[in-house]
């Protein structure tokens, strides 16, 4: 063994006691250029047990930090539901009682003085209209537009680490990240892809970030594609991750025999027809109470 060999050994020796793992498998593939592994069995004992412990500590890792920014995904979803429903029920409740008002006040004047009092109530109900209007629906819009940013980075994060748990995606060729995020009435909709690339179009095993134009909200897919369909076997996660349906899909639709899951226990095994759950022979899983027939639009009939 040479001296650039053992100095090579030395190096890794320190990088493994130092934890350095991108400078063990450097110096390792550096001096497998001049002996093969079998010359240097000690030292690659040795790597390959760090490579195993570390791929270890870091899937324990990733997992842990998924558990937690699904619970802040969660979290933040809930928030934004309830913000959008405050600003658009703001806007129609303060139109609902500026009106009101405003008849009110109208009443008021042509029935003359004894009905000075359905005067001031037309004002007073106005008036709350137009708190609503213009004080309570653009303070909440704006709340939520920043809570949505945070929904969209944390949905990012839950992204990038189930690609990086993903271990399709670690060997299969034909990978390309693609982001056609895009603003859509000033508001960021998100449109992520990770996956393979055929004939310009996503073909193969991917994971993507499905956008919902109307809530702003995507969902997550883990499976087969084709030709920009999801077209197989794949898994579907919901907006705030609390779900997740697994089965086969055609043309972008759940079809067939399918597994769903809620975080709190709850499950469904079986058909999935007319993009709906509960429809035909299955069984279900609801609050510890297990139960096997045939269901119709979630209604079970036998």
């Amino acid at each position: 063994m040479n001296k650039k060999e053992e100095y090579l050994i030395g190096q890794i020796e320190k990088a493994i006691s130092e934890n350095n793992y991108k400078e063990v498998n450097t110096c390792y593939q550096e001096l497998l250029k001049t002996v093969s592994p079998n010359e240097i069995a000690e030292i690659t004992a040795k790597v390959s047990m760090y490579n195993h412990d570390h791929q270890n500590k870091v899937s324990e890792n990733s997992a842990n930090e998924f558990q937690v920014v699904k619970s802040e995904l969660y979290r933040t979803t809930g928030i934004c539901v309830k913000l959008r429903y405050l600003s658009i029920h703001s806007i129609i409740g303060g139109l609902a009682l500026g009106l009101l008002g405003t008849l009110l006040c109208g009443m008021g004047e042509i029935t003359g003085y004894y009905n000075d009092g359905i005067l001031y109530t037309g004002l007073g109900i106005a008036i709350m209209g137009g708190i609503l209007l213009m004080l309570v629906s653009p303070v909440s819009w704006i709340i939520f537009t920043k809570k949505m940013k945070c929904f969209l980075e944390e949905q990012k994060r839950i992204f990038d680490l189930i690609c990086q748990n993903e271990s399709k995606l670690q060997y299969i060729g034909n990978i390309e990240d693609i982001d056609q995020s895009f603003l859509d009435r000033g508001q960021m909709i998100v449109n992520k892809y990770r996956g393979q690339m055929i004939d310009n179009q996503r073909n193969g095993f991917g994971v993507a970030i499905i956008p919902n134009k109307k809530t702003g909200m995507g969902r997550i897919y883990v499976g087969e594609w084709k030709h920009n369909c999801l077209m197989g076997v794949g898994k579907l996660y919901s907006e705030d991750m609390s779900m997740v349906i697994e089965g086969e899909f055609s043309h972008a639709k759940i079809h067939g025999v399918v597994d769903i899951t809620w975080d709190d226990g709850d499950s469904w095994h079986g058909e999935y027809q007319n993009d709906l759950p509960f429809n035909g022979q299955g069984k279900t899983k609801v609050n510890n109470k297990i139960q096997t027939g045939v269901w119709k639009n979630g209604v079970k009939v036998q």
